[in-house]
């Protein structure tokens, strides 16, 4: 079956963040993929970046949604933009990305129907170097040894990441590999995520969603796959999230056998939920 990816990037209040993101979208060396930005309620206007790469990049197909600010819904902005895809393979990514140019190469060169790709954070860029990434329009140079220069500098952080390595022991003598989906950095065939009923809607606060999303995947016989180091990605610096209840929400997570969720894509008289984590006993 031909893959038709849809490229997905989730944005809230970052339109700075975007245009850098989309400058890497536009220097992707395979560009046969849907874009489609999905909004969580901005108030700084990223339609009108997303307006500007539409008029200087006419080859790109893309497609813009948004949703009123009302607290985190990125669950149901995200099953919006599934629905709204027309391929037949989800390329996730958050909006403070910036992207290898063979990101979207990668991703497909090593997509499975029994896996879901996770490339996670990548190379990670400091407060000084986003700032002038950000302010100044000017592009990240993603050579390796510069990378590492300027990890010398302090402005980045695992350079090492930034490096494509493409030979599986090697990969994993440098980073281990791990077992849980990261909601920053994935892919995945449309219609695994459409037999778990895609997002569970009722998970409006930040920090497993992603994570029970691919519970139920693999509980389906969908597999993580980490893709380190071959889809990469380099993140924009920004203040941490605080999660601190998140550690015990995945104890909860894990105990689930449900593959669906009851408020997802579709409203499911079955399936799991948000409250069943809450009550259930760790």
């Amino acid at each position: 079956m031909a893959i038709n990816p849809s490229l997905i990037i989730s944005v809230y209040n970052q339109s700075k963040q975007l245009k850098a993101v989309l400058s890497t979208v536009a220097n992707q060396i395979n560009k046969s993929f849907e874009l489609i930005i999905a909004d969580d309620g901005s108030t700084d206007n990223p339609e009108a970046i997303v307006n500007a790469f539409v008029a200087d990049h006419p080859e790109f197909k893309v497609k813009y949604i948004s949703q009123e600010d009302d607290g985190f819904r990125k669950t149901i902005l995200l099953n919006k933009a599934f629905k709204l895809a027309e391929g037949n393979y989800f390329i996730v990514i958050d909006g403070d990305m910036l992207l290898h140019p063979k990101f979207i190469e990668n991703h497909l060169r090593y997509s499975r129907p029994d896996k879901i790709l996770c490339g996670y954070r990548g190379v990670k860029l400091g407060k000084v170097i986003t700032e002038t990434i950000l302010n100044h329009d000017i592009a990240l140079n993603v050579n390796p040894a510069v990378l590492f220069y300027n990890s010398l500098l302090g402005k980045i952080d695992r350079p090492s990441r930034g490096i494509e390595i493409h030979i599986p022991w090697l990969r994993k003598l440098l980073h281990r590999n791990s077992p849980r989906l990261s909601g920053c950095n994935f892919s995945v065939y449309k219609d695994k995520v459409f037999n778990v009923n895609g997002m569970d809607e009722s998970i409006l606060v930040y920090g497993f969603e992603d994570y029970e999303l691919g519970h139920r995947l693999q509980l389906s016989g969908v597999q993580v796959s980490d893709v380190t180091r071959c889809c990469i990605t380099y993140h924009l610096n920004h203040p941490k999230i605080n999660t601190l209840s998140v550690k015990s929400e995945l104890k909860k997570i894990r105990a689930s056998k449900q593959i669906q969720c009851k408020n997802g894509l579709e409203k499911l008289e079955q399936g799991s939920c948000l409250q069943d984590f809450l009550e259930r006993q760790g």
